[in-house]
């Protein structure tokens, strides 16, 4: 019940500030369309999640991509440095490392958090996750290791 409110109130102001008036024919008519899309949202959500949890072990590494935020942000200003001022060209690299290919709830969390950690620093961007493997494309090589539980 509580995820129908949410999805209720969540299209009833998106609904309200792309009509941007409060007139009662928009206001019924709202109603109208936003009990519908709720009933489609919460039909479409039961039917189609895959059900995804996330290991314990991923919130220990929170505080390293943290860190590696810091890091990657210093790795990019110092980059940045020696293109403008130095004119010296920087080069990135593409890197992989083995993922956890299951098709469990653990599994489809432990690709989520790598997908979304290894993207988390400014200079990695995940550009695949299938088929056992992380991808990242570093904007500036570095030597380190990939590691997909870290999401670095």
């Amino acid at each position: 019940m509580g995820r129908a409110i949410a999805w209720w109130l969540a299209l009833a102001g998106l609904w309200l500030a792309l009509v941007d008036n409060h007139h009662l024919d928009e206001l019924v008519a709202g109603a109208a369309v936003v009990t519908l899309a709720t009933a489609a949202a919460l039909f479409a959500s039961a039917r189609m999640s895959p059900g995804i949890r996330l290991p314990r072990s991923t919130l220990a590494t929170v505080p390293h991509l943290i860190w590696r935020l810091v890091l990657d942000s210093a790795v990019l200003l110092r980059a940045l440095w020696q293109t403008v001022v130095l004119r010296r060209p920087v080069r990135g690299r593409w890197v992989s490392a083995p993922l956890d290919a299951a098709d469990t709830p653990e599994g489809r969390g432990h690709r989520v958090f790598a997908v979304l950690g290894g993207s988390f620093g400014p200079n990695r961007v995940v550009g695949d996750a299938e088929g056992g493997r992380l991808v990242v494309h570093e904007l500036v090589s570095t030597d380190e290791p990939l590691d997909p539980l870290a999401g670095r």
